[in-house]
């Protein structure tokens, strides 16, 4: 007896090891937060956690002696081997710090040397951007200083340094106020700057609602302001724009002006699009995130199967003052985009045609939280290797994120699926479903791989379950047309005979009731 015992348990133990082991185990992660997405009605749903807080990295992890204070900005560069490290601007530190993939310390940068060999102390650095420059054949550093000198005219003046990245440090350029007529900035606090291939540099300055300043990277003159936002319209300013066409000019001049609402940040992707947030609770939803083309316009318009409108971040307000205030964004090699929600400390992960991925990342409740994953002011987001981090710009630490086997499949299906190679990705489509069943576009997906096969009565009923309308048109045309095809031989005859009954039932219905059919007679005159 206590044999069979010890075998039944033996095998128990066996069969659980087996089924642990058939799930990846980065599938079974767990997380403080819940997964979530939105049905193609907009309805949230629950769904698989896409991403789970690996771990979060303080000066200590650093090898810092001096813990980060209050750091503005960080920035992920990749070299031209490939190799990944990760800059953080430290701003009331008056320093620079980079470290490797790794997250051990590289180097530290307080100060820098100008052609003439004087050293030029750093001070509070507000945004760090790093890019290679073919021509000189170096890396170069891009920092943004915000008031740390006073103009002629009593206000700060920040200014936008460009350095060689040596460990000498050699400045090699200044961006400062442009003199240009057509410009007119009371006060230079450039915030953040981002580079082109074209010798083109955009400059995101506080208080600027014209849009992003653009300077030739040769001489620094002013070129264009580029990608201003819209005008915000609120009940507000509406009522006072309608009562300004009413009062006279002096008392319409009062009024509060319509202008565009300022940037929250800015990033450049390796093909040189330029993608900006808007943080302010006011801004449309379909506008919070925009993909900038070379006229400044923005390029990102959804999916056009979508049921509902295209919307960044949450779909209904979580409270009277609580809503998204999306205040920076990344993307990577394959065009995901990922967006940090100052409000709720959530990253919302995004493919080119507006499509929500997951959603992961939570903000501590204010009550002294120190879950791991939770942040106190998420400032900024970037990705380094295949996980994403979040600078927390309160507590000075850096948190990061590491995928789950979930989204690595949705990413590799997705990826397939925008290239147009839909029965290559039909597999990875149906793993995802396994993990979530209300991802409408796996539904889809799997149809148009079915339709691509000619199986077009089963793609008929997972395009429907995707409410892909364009292609269940296409798969039904393709489905009746086939359907003729193969029953054209008994098909035509039953329609004739049909056309022969129908004739006989009326004659038989007609003399049933006498009615006589009137004979029209031929006459010859």
């Amino acid at each position: 007896m206590r044999k069979a015992v010890r075998f039944i348990s033996l095998a128990a133990i066996a069969v659980l090891l087996m089924a642990m082991t058939a799930v990846p185990a980065s599938a079974l992660s767990t997380a403080p937060y819940k997964g979530y997405n939105y049905d193609p009605y907009g309805d949230p749903t629950s769904a698989p956690l896409g991403y789970v807080p690996s771990k979060t990295y303080s000066y200590i992890d650093f090898g810092l002696d001096v813990a980060l204070s209050s750091p503005e900005d960080f920035f992920v560069f990749t070299d031209k081997d490939g190799a990944q490290s990760l800059w953080i601007a430290d701003t009331n530190n008056n320093r620079i710090v980079v470290v490797d993939s790794n997250y051990n310390l590289v180097r530290i940068i307080t100060e820098f040397v100008t052609q003439e060999g004087e050293s030029k102390a750093l001070i509070a650095p507000q945004s760090v951007f790093v890019k290679y420059n073919k021509d000189l054949n170096t890396n170069e550093i891009f920092v943004c200083t915000g008031g740390s000198k006073i103009d002629d005219k009593g206000k700060p003046a920040g200014e936008c340094f460009v350095y060689s990245a040596t460990f000498e440090g050699v400045l090699v350029k200044t961006f400062s106020n442009p003199t240009d007529a057509i410009i007119k900035l009371d006060e230079f606090m450039p915030s953040s700057v981002v580079v082109d291939n074209s010798g083109f540099v955009y400059i995101h300055v506080n208080n600027c609602t014209e849009g992003l300043v653009v300077l030739r990277y040769s001489d620094g003159s002013f070129m264009t302001y580029y990608g201003a936002n819209k005008v915000v319209l609120t009940w507000k300013t509406s009522v006072q724009q309608t009562w300004k066409k009413i009062f006279s000019r002096e008392a319409s001049s009062t009024m509060i002006s319509l202008t565009p609402t300022e940037m929250s940040g800015i990033f450049i992707d390796h093909e040189d699009f330029i993608y900006t947030t808007t943080s302010t609770i006011e801004m449309d939803p379909d506008l919070r995130v925009r993909k900038l083309n070379g006229l400044g316009e923005n390029i990102l318009k959804g999916d056009t199967n979508a049921l509902v409108d295209v919307v960044f971040g949450e779909r209904e307000k979580l409270g009277p003052n609580i809503d998204t205030r999306m205040i920076d964004i990344c993307v990577d090699e394959n065009g995901v985009m990922a967006t940090l929600d100052a409000e709720l400390g959530r990253v919302y992960l995004y493919d080119q045609t507006c499509m929500l991925m997951t959603v992961f990342g939570f903000k501590t409740d204010g009550s002294g939280n120190t879950q791991n994953g939770a942040t106190f002011e998420p400032y900024g987001i970037e990705k380094m290797g295949e996980n994403y981090l979040v600078l927390d710009r309160k507590v000075g630490t850096i948190v990061a994120y590491r995928p789950t086997y979930y989204i690595k499949m949705l990413e590799e299906a997705n990826d397939y699926y925008l290239k147009g190679w839909y029965i290559e990705g039909e597999q990875y489509w149906r793993e995802v479903i396994k993990y979530d069943a209300n991802f409408a576009r796996g539904y889809a997906a799997i149809g148009k791989s079915l339709l691509e096969q000619e199986k077009y009565e089963d793609a008929l009923e997972w395009l429907k379950k995707g409410q892909d309308r364009t292609s269940y048109s296409k798969a039904y045309t393709e489905f009746r047309r086939e359907f003729l095809r193969e029953n054209y031989m008994w098909f035509v005859p039953l329609i004739a005979a049909a056309i022969v009954a129908f004739v006989l039932l009326i004659k038989l219905i007609q003399k049933l009731l006498g009615v006589k059919t009137k004979k029209n007679k031929i006459t010859f005159n």
